[in-house]
């Protein structure tokens, strides 16, 4: 049984005062000066059986100084650098954080990722990743070792209104990206991967098939 997670974690904060903190201010509706920062951070978690599968995250992204919460690059793919062919599914979720750090309930809707390549459709092979109905986007081909995946993830805003800008002070997001991988099997992928859809094996055993 061979198992891999990765996670990455994309930090969007929002820093709502007069009080210059890190950036230059921006003005919004000519009322209030707003300093926004957007900065990524890495975290690494992983369960190995043997030395032969091994995956990173791989990025394209630049911090930018002043960040609005508009649209802003975040490329994500993975990266197989194991010595066996892997199946691959990705979680991508956004939470909110207080700025202690602690969970704090607030609008995911506000939140705007934008997925490429995606598709619900069980049956194409048009498409790179397969959204699937436990949360997890699986892709739709076996990731030869040496190889990646194509983007999954290409960008993220934020579009909080204007009156609520003053219950977002000081919040932080959170998007949590997790990567897992597995041997190219249907014995691996059924003992590791809990919970799988029944559609997303009829896939999965496709490919092996082919």
């Amino acid at each position: 049984m061979i198992k891999n997670k990765k996670s990455r974690y994309i930090i969007l904060g929002l820093c709502l005062s007069f009080i210059t903190l890190i950036n230059t201010p921006r003005v919004y509706a000519s009322v209030e000066e707003i300093k926004n920062w957007f900065t990524a951070r890495d975290e690494v978690s992983n369960n190995f059986i043997n030395g032969d599968i091994d995956i990173s995250i791989e990025e394209d992204f630049k911090e930018p100084e002043n960040w609005d919460g508009l649209n802003h690059d975040k490329k994500v793919a993975i990266q197989n650098n194991g010595k066996s062919d892997a199946f691959i599914r990705v979680s991508i979720v956004p939470r909110w954080v207080d700025e202690n750090g602690k969970p704090w309930i607030g609008d995911s809707n506000y939140v705007d990722l934008t997925f490429v390549n995606v598709t619900e459709d069980l049956n194409t092979a048009n498409a790179a990743w397969i959204k699937g109905e436990d949360g997890y986007y699986y892709y739709n081909q076996i990731v030869k070792t040496t190889n990646k995946t194509v983007d999954l993830l290409e960008s993220v805003a934020l579009n909080i209104p204007t009156d609520k800008k003053d219950v977002y002070k000081n919040r932080k997001l959170i998007v949590d990206v997790k990567s897992e991988t597995v041997q190219a099997t249907s014995n691996a992928y059924l003992k590791v991967w809990e919970g799988v859809p029944e559609s997303i094996k009829i896939v999965l055993d496709r490919l092996l098939a082919n």
